[in-house]
């Protein structure tokens, strides 16, 4: 088992680190896949590697030029003693005199980074190493009913919003994982990241993906339902919970008060159509139908009086007014409506 230690000895580690490129991203990807277990001590070394500062010892001002002083006052002094002492000091200042001028300049750049090294190490100290801890802001996006949103994240990751929907981001995701909040409809294209799992947390549910889409609706009152398209999805419908994976194809669908979830398969369009701009009833009850209604323009619609018998509604509009859905409506089960302003009443 690699350790954090092991992962930062290792050069191509650190360069996929600090200078990736796909054939790194490539080799690494493949050796995750490879080796699952190491994957929550890489990540460890990756946020070292990107997240540590250095204190830098600062040389006093002035340092160098005394020493430069010092070594040519240190060599004229040998010169001068070397006439006197002819004999006896030969070796030392004959060395000197010899010496070209690039020799000379060497040799005190070599002694001033001997002198500066010894300097430091006087200081008997270890510097600090300091984890930096930056506060990324935080950006939150509302829909109003009858508005829609589409909003990309830092890492490339597509968001689409339906209206009266929330969702909170960081502004710029951290090297180790990707969290959003959602409230209301909202679909997903994840950008996949191996390394960097994107996480979507509603009303205490965690939905868990790598890169996939998928969506989210949290407008059924008590209700929390996940519907997956492409990719691999796990859900956590509450804290402890045992995670539960889904297929493409699949939804889980649960119940907050109850603590109690479902998982069965979906209508792929029935789900997906708020995007294309398609409003789809499906044997849809009165109380379901002015919902969708209100929520789709951004109206209030009053009733007068009640219909005769129960809605079982299926029908399907896109990109349509409220004044031609409600016309199309009124033909297929009679009464009659005004529209003033966001004001709406339907009298049967």
């Amino acid at each position: 088992m690699k350790t954090k230690e092991d992962f930062l000895c290792d050069p191509e580690f650190i360069r996929w680190v600090k200078e990736p490129d796909r054939e790194l991203d490539l080799y690494w990807e493949r050796w995750i896949k490879a080796n699952p277990d190491h994957l929550p001590t890489l990540r460890l070394a990756k946020e070292l590697l990107t997240g540590v500062r250095y204190e830098t010892v600062q040389v006093p001002q002035g340092a160098k030029e005394d020493i430069l002083n010092q070594i040519l006052k240190e060599g004229s002094s040998i010169k001068a003693s070397g006439h006197e002492r002819e004999g006896a000091g030969r070796s030392g200042h004959g060395l000197w005199s010899r010496m070209g001028q690039f020799e000379r300049v060497a040799a005190i750049l070599l002694v001033s980074f001997a002198l500066g090294w010894l300097a430091w190490m006087s200081l008997d100290r270890v510097l600090p190493v300091e984890h930096v801890v930056q506060e990324t802001a935080l950006i939150r996006k509302t829909t109003a009913p009858g508005e829609k949103l589409q909003v990309t994240l830092s890492d490339g990751t597509r968001i689409w919003m339906n209206s009266a929907s929330e969702l909170e981001f960081p502004e710029k995701f951290n090297s180790l994982e990707r969290i959003v909040s959602v409230r209301g409809e909202v679909f997903f294209e994840v950008e996949k990241d191996t390394l960097r799992p994107f996480q979507v947390v509603t009303e205490g549910m965690t939905t868990t993906v790598l890169g996939t889409s998928f969506n989210i609706n949290t407008k059924d009152d008590g209700r929390i339902s996940v519907s997956l398209l492409t990719g691999k999805v796990s859900v956590k419908p509450s804290m402890g919970a045992e995670a539960i994976f889904l297929k493409p194809g699949e939804a889980i669908n649960y119940h907050i008060a109850s603590n109690k979830h479902q998982v069965s398969h979906f209508d792929i369009k029935e789900t997906t159509a708020w995007r294309e701009g398609w409003m789809i009833f499906n044997r849809a009850s009165l109380s379901q139908v002015v919902n969708k209604l209100e929520d789709w323009y951004g109206v209030k619609i009053h009733l007068a009086n009640s219909p005769k018998e129960e809605w079982q509604l299926s029908a399907e509009y896109q990109h349509q007014t409220l004044e031609n859905v409600l016309k199309s409506l009124s033909y297929i089960q009679e009464f009659e409506f005004t529209i003033n302003g966001k004001e709406v009443e339907l009298k049967f």
